[in-house]
């Protein structure tokens, strides 16, 4: 059997008038068109790559802000339970899950300074003596990454 000869010469496939070069008859992308692809794809990855660092720093902030709110609901739950006179104008250190050390503790990183203050020249006071005005500043202390977050309250002595 003879064989078939599959290749057709190009202009044998055209009807007058039309020719076709020879690139285009192979389907290939010009360098143009791959330039203008890498150059969409470099633009998208740039961007990505931006939105990874605010994310991150995003939820480093969201996780120093629940840690210090941590921190001062467990100063403020102590504060009710044994009273306020031992916390008067303290200052507490942290770890990095919110939970209390001691101050010669190397891994703390959070210091919380307590302030008890009396009410006064407050339509409150009157009504109550034993009213205090609890605020409590949060700190990190070793990064300056955290700016200190100060969380007011108050609490009425209950001894």
């Amino acid at each position: 059997m003879p064989k078939k000869n599959h290749k057709l010469p190009i202009s044998s496939t055209l009807t007058e008038g039309e020719q076709l070069t020879e690139c285009t008859a192979h389907g290939g992308f010009s360098l143009c068109e791959v330039v203008i692809a890498m150059g969409i794809f470099s633009v998208g990855i740039v961007s990505l790559l931006g939105l990874i660092s605010v994310a991150m720093s995003s939820s480093r902030d969201a996780l120093e802000s629940s840690v210090a709110s941590q921190i001062a609901t467990g100063i403020i739950g102590a504060l009710n339970e044994r009273g306020m006179a031992a916390a008067t104008n303290s200052t507490l250190f942290f770890n990095n899950e919110g939970k209390a050390i001691a101050s010669n503790d190397l891994s703390g990183i959070y210091t919380a300074e307590v302030k008890v203050a009396p009410l006064e020249n407050e339509p409150m006071a009157l009504l109550s003596p034993n009213i205090r005005q609890i605020t409590i500043t949060i700190k990190s202390v070793g990064s300056g990454d955290l700016k200190p977050r100060v969380f007011c309250t108050l609490l009425a002595n209950q001894g």
